[in-house]
This record gives structure tokens, sequence and C-alpha cells, in this order.
């Protein structure tokens, strides 16, 4: 009877303190005029400084050097999360690229999935054969997580809750 116990408590640890998956960032690839209807600011710039804001975001300055849509201005700065897997821009100082931009004046930021990913490659038709269909809608059928997934931890957690009473029960019982 302890070993059940001891079972039944072990279930309930494990179902009540489990850690929920990890996430990270995922972008359909899409075409350049896609991404540029898509947000507020398109500028080919070139990176002039990165600055850590706090653990999880990036300031970064840019030196304009076209401005494709919107009104920026010769210098711009926004925000992005510091990792790419919590699809922040890649921004090396130094290297001059296309960066599409959400927002206006100081609150500009930056996201993986508002970029034109394979946009040159797409345009000169060079696109990696890695990259399967790219700057068309995937094919894939992508079923969302389902809002009940929460109750079912729950419905599960109080049948083991339940279980364990009644174990602590029954052993009181037979003492």
């Amino acid at each position: 009877m302890r070993a059940f116990f001891v079972m039944i408590l072990t279930a309930m640890s494990l179902t009540l303190f489990s850690s929920p998956p990890a996430c990270a960032c995922k972008c359909a690839p899409m075409a350049e005029s896609d991404a540029v209807a898509k947000v507020d600011v398109v500028v080919k710039a070139e990176v002039v400084k990165v600055t850590k804001v706090d653990k999880q975001t990036r300031q970064v300055t840019l030196k304009v050097k076209d401005a494709i849509k919107g009104n920026p201005g010769a210098e711009v700065v926004f925000t992005t999360n510091e990792s790419s897997a919590s699809c922040g821009v890649e921004a090396p100082e130094g290297e001059t690229k296309t960066f599409y931009l959400r927002g206006s004046g100081d609150k500009l930021t930056a996201a993986a999935c508002d970029q034109a990913v394979y946009a040159d490659e797409i345009a000169q038709n060079t696109v990696p054969d890695s990259v399967p269909d790219a700057g068309k809608a995937p094919k894939v059928d992508v079923k969302p997580e389902s809002p009940a997934r929460g109750w079912v931890y729950g419905g599960g957690a109080l049948v083991l809750g339940g279980l364990g009473v009644l174990a602590w029960a029954l052993r009181r019982r037979a003492s």
C-alpha cells in the first residue's frame, strides 16, 4: 500500500509541476511585396550600433541609405528581441540590409516574421534547395493548440489528487 501511495504522489507532482513545451520562432518565407504591405517602415540601412537594453531586448541604430516605405529620416532606432529563437532580427554592426519595421517615430520594432525572407532569392529565382516553395503559402495543415489543454491538465491533476486522498484514507482506515 505504501508503494501505491508513493506512486500516486509522484504522478501528482509530475503532472502539477511539469513545464509547458518550449516555443521557437518559425516564420513562413514571404515575398518582398507581402512584407512591405505588412509593416509601417521599410529601409535599406547600415547597422551603426547595437545596444543591449535588458536581458531580452536589443536596440539597433541604423544609418538609412534608402527609405522604401515611410519617412524615417536619416537615422532609425528600433528594438527587437535579443534572440532569434524569440523572433529577434539579426543585425550585426556594419552590415547593410533591408529592415521591415512596425510602429512610428521612436517606437519602431522589428520581428523576424515581418522580414522578407529570401526576397532577393525569390526575385532572382535562386531560392536555395533547402527552402522548398519559398515565397508561397505553406501547404502544411497546422492545427492550433487546443484551448482545452489546460482543462485536461487540470482534470488530470484533480483525478490524481482524488486518488491520493483515497489512498491516504484507505491507509488510515487500515491502521
